[in-house]
């Protein structure tokens, strides 16, 4: 089940005015997904029913990276993600999930210690079996075989993510930025992985960013940045942040009830 939250109450930027996006655009930011594809199967449903009626002249989905691990089905994931990353209005951002995974399948010290970072889960969806009592003959065999059956498809996808978009007064990353310095100058390696700095800073950016890579209970709206990674893959409900002008509101998928 998918439904709307009310509309926040619009933040002030210094000087007065409401951030905005371009105001013939209309954006859809989804937070990690690691590996639920049933909730970004639900998520894109969603989006695409409204916006069958909607009548903005440019609209966009921004994923926000960690696609992978933890949860059951990575390769589901990028097997929609593959079918959807040519379409012009999709924008496909790198979490630090997606960087390690790619150092993983390269080096196999890398990959020993990302198999028990989630990547244990992401090679049981591609069907490759990595015991829980684990033996270092059986991780040298599953380190072959991922470099095997991973197709060259998702490889070439991961490999061709961005590390940020900006719309308006926005800025969209995965994980977040170095306080203090400008867009076009952060590091990939902050853009990725950065997270107490950037979580504690209460001054405002150059931008309000949008950002996934630390978990919350609810959407997280500061004056400075949106936190929207939810634990899709422990709580079951993934998070899309929908921005239209100066407006703000949000979709949310539930766990199914068993």
């Amino acid at each position: 089940m998918v439904h709307f939250a009310p509309l926040f109450n619009r933040r002030k930027r210094h000087g007065g005015a409401s951030p905005q996006v371009p105001p013939d655009e209309q954006l859809y930011a989804i937070g990690d997904i690691h590996g639920r594809s049933d909730l970004m199967r639900q998520m894109l449903d969603r989006i695409d029913a409204e916006l069958a009626v909607q009548k903005a002249p440019r609209q966009h989905i921004i994923f926000l990276g960690d696609y992978v691990d933890r949860g059951p089905d990575t390769r589901g994931v990028l097997e929609i993600l593959t079918a959807l990353c040519d379409c012009e209005d999709i924008i496909l951002l790198a979490g630090n999930h997606e960087e390690f995974m790619l150092a993983a399948l390269e080096d196999f010290t890398e990959f020993s210690s990302w198999i028990w970072a989630g990547g244990r889960e992401t090679l049981l969806s591609y069907d490759i079996n990595v015991p829980l009592k684990v033996r270092p003959e059986d991780l040298f065999v599953a380190f072959n075989e991922a470099r095997e059956k991973i197709p060259a498809a998702h490889i070439a996808l991961l490999r061709r993510l961005k590390t940020h978009h900006v719309a308006g007064d926005y800025a969209f990353v995965h994980a977040g930025i170095r306080p203090g310095m400008p867009i076009e100058q952060q590091s990939k390696r902050d853009l990725l992985w950065i997270r107490d700095e950037f979580v504690a800073h209460t001054g405002r950016h150059s931008h309000v960013i949008v950002h996934g890579h630390t978990p919350v209970d609810e959407p997280d709206v500061r004056t400075n940045r949106i936190n929207i990674d939810t634990g899709a893959y422990i709580t079951g409900n993934l998070t899309c942040l929908v921005l239209e002008g100066v407006n703000r509101r949000f979709l949310r998928t539930e766990k199914p009830i068993s």
